[in-house]
């Protein structure tokens, strides 16, 4: 997925999207993740699979808003001729009147695409998986304990 075009053709409105990386591709996931909403779709999930592959599934989000984002971001594209120059922060989102010294910083899209991603990975893991993993843990502890019990030396009182 080296061009942005190509990575753009994926989304060509079907209702669910599967992307796979693989080795140092998956370094690309913030920008398919990020045309990927720009284009319409919702971040479904963000699991691995296999081995050192990564797997993006998006839903296509058919609200308004995000038809109307969807038609506005490929009219930016076209206009422009490369998704780069979509890329760059608005600079419409600075309050007016502010000075360059007190400007406010704005979030590359792609840095919000990389927090989306960690958002779905957050979500991905329930506490249960957590508590379940500790109870192992403490049961060979003190499995372990319990087998050294008689060969540790007590030194209770002199």
């Amino acid at each position: 997925m080296k061009d942005e075009a190509a990575v753009a053709a994926r989304f060509d409105g079907r209702p669910t999207v599967e992307v796979v990386f693989t080795g140092f591709g998956a370094m690309r996931a913030d920008r398919v993740t990020w045309i990927g909403s720009e284009l319409g779709y919702a971040l479904g999930a963000d699991e691995p699979y296999g081995r050192g592959q990564r797997r993006l599934l998006f839903t296509r989000d058919d609200s308004p808003a995000a038809r109307q984002r969807a038609q506005a971001t490929l009219a930016r594209v076209q206009a422009a001729g490369s998704w780069s120059a979509v890329a760059q922060p608005w600079p419409g989102a600075v309050p007016h009147g502010l000075s360059a010294v007190t400007d406010l910083p704005l979030i590359h899209p792609e840095r919000a695409a990389r927090a989306q991603r960690q958002v779905k990975a957050y979500e991905g893991c329930h506490p249960a998986q957590l508590i379940s993993v500790s109870c192992v843990f403490a049961t060979g502890f003190f499995a372990l304990a319990w087998a050294v019990r008689e060969t540790a030396p007590v030194a209770v009182g002199s």
